[in-house]
């Protein structure tokens, strides 16, 4: 069966997805041939029709992926930018934006539209902004895979097809995130700190040190500083500390051990330099923090404090 050139998928509000975060409002591709007559093509909603003159504002983010040919694309905050074969273009709410592929060349593109409040925030985090919308990456057959899935799970006209596509979505801007990050320090160091990570998670010895760590690291630690704190925001010990805290706070609201036998846990063989560090961490001690608990009519409260 032949591919047809054009796809699209258009989605409206409907009870059960109210509320969902990545909730996909639109899917689908366009194939130009090289020389094509007409742009654009396809069946769309009024409100999404457009040309390069007129353009359009939507409420929602749009994520297009070129995959061959070359265009353009324009909007207020980014002015003209030229898109290219493995370009993505993230197109942003409230902003006046048109685009289309070069004559000589045709294109072809996917994307997806989705409501932009789960999206933003992300966005934000990783510093991507509508004046920057544009990032030329590598051919990546994940980055295809999972548009794919997108258009496969689009034709299942069954119960919960608009909520695995919203799942579907959130991977897709996942790898997105990851592909524009591609060549940042974090990225490139990505194996080692993780590595690193799981070992200070992991690792409950007492005397684990950022020396052992860099070492099994393969790294000076001045060296494994500077590149853990660029990934995390943290210092291995900084990061260490959290982690620690975190589980011991978990276990004194999910489990019936005592303080001192939490303390060992987490890695402490003094339960009062334990007790000093959870509550310079939290701003109360482990057992007034176990005291303060909702009890569920479970082993919370033991009387055990130590």
């Amino acid at each position: 069966m032949t591919k047809p050139n054009f796809y699209s998928r258009y989605y409206q509000d409907t009870p059960v997805m109210r509320d969902w975060p990545f909730r996909v409002r639109s899917l689908g591709y366009n194939h130009y041939a090289p020389n094509y007559s007409r742009f654009p093509d396809g069946q769309h909603p009024l409100d999404h029709r457009y040309s390069w003159e007129t353009g359009r504002v939507l409420s929602t983010l749009t994520l297009v992926n070129v995959v061959n040919g070359c265009g353009r694309f324009r909007s207020g905050p980014s002015g003209e930018l030229t898109l290219s074969g493995n370009a993505l273009l993230l197109v942003f709410p409230n902003v006046w934006h048109a685009y289309q592929p070069d004559r000589a060349t045709g294109w072809h593109n996917q994307w997806v539209e989705v409501d932009a409040a789960g999206v933003l925030p992300l966005l934000n985090r990783a510093g991507i902004t509508s004046e920057r919308p544009l990032k030329h990456v590598e051919a990546t057959p994940l980055l295809s895979r999972l548009f794919q899935e997108l258009i496969d799970t689009s034709h299942a006209e069954t119960f919960g097809m608009e909520h695995m596509l919203s799942a579907q979505a959130h991977a897709l801007f996942a790898r997105t995130l990851a592909l524009w990050h591609r060549d940042t320090a974090p990225a490139r160091h990505f194996a080692v700190i993780d590595r690193v990570r799981q070992s200070l998670v992991s690792d409950n010895d007492p005397a684990l040190s950022v020396a052992e760590v860099s070492r099994r690291a393969g790294l000076s630690a001045p060296r494994l500083r500077v590149i853990f704190r660029e990934a995390t925001g943290l210092s291995p010990k900084q990061f260490q500390l959290k982690a620690r805290m975190e589980r011991a706070a978990r276990l004194l609201a999910e489990s019936p051990l005592s303080v001192g036998e939490i303390a060992t846990q987490v890695g402490y063989d003094n339960i009062y330099h334990f007790s000093r560090q959870f509550k310079r961490a939290l701003g109360i001690s482990p057992a007034h923090y176990r005291q303060a608990l909702p009890e569920p009519g479970g082993f919370l409260k033991t009387g055990r404090s130590r």
